[in-house]
């Protein structure tokens, strides 16, 4: 049992750019990617089932640099909306699967698990390399 039912929020909200460090096939359907580097020192881990929002770019890196930093609120939200269809970047919910303060690579990174279906985020992770989500 969680030692607190209560929902626990992070200090601040902010957007944080991170680099794929590896992709790891679990299975022909799961596919785990682990974010790291970039301003990942932002990140506050806030222990089980902690959740994120992802930008995942459609091609390239376009249209990550129009993400409002507060696209999380509504205004924040209308305004990413506001970005035109194949250039806005997909937007999705994902749970932390771990959370390492000092890896191999040196600092921290988190894995992230894509169940692979053929819709965008699970292309993107499919192709996922070395580069900026």
């Amino acid at each position: 049992m969680a030692a607190s039912s209560r929902l626990i929020k992070p200090d601040r909200q902010e957007l944080l750019r991170l680099t794929v460090r590896r992709t790891e096939r679990l299975s022909p359907h799961w596919m785990r990617v682990t974010l790291g580097g970039g301003e990942i020192d932002g990140f506050r881990p806030m222990g089980y089932d902690q959740w994120f929002r992802i930008f995942l770019p459609l091609s390239g890196e376009e249209g990550l640099e129009r993400i409002p930093a507060k696209a999380n609120r509504l205004l924040g939200y209308l305004k990413y909306l506001r970005i035109p269809d194949g250039v806005r970047p997909v937007m999705r919910s994902y749970t932390v699967r771990h959370y390492r303060p000092d890896s191999p690579e040196g600092g921290p990174e988190l894995d992230v698990d894509f169940v692979l279906r053929g819709r965008a985020a699970s292309s993107w992770a499919s192709t996922a390399g070395t580069r900026t989500p």
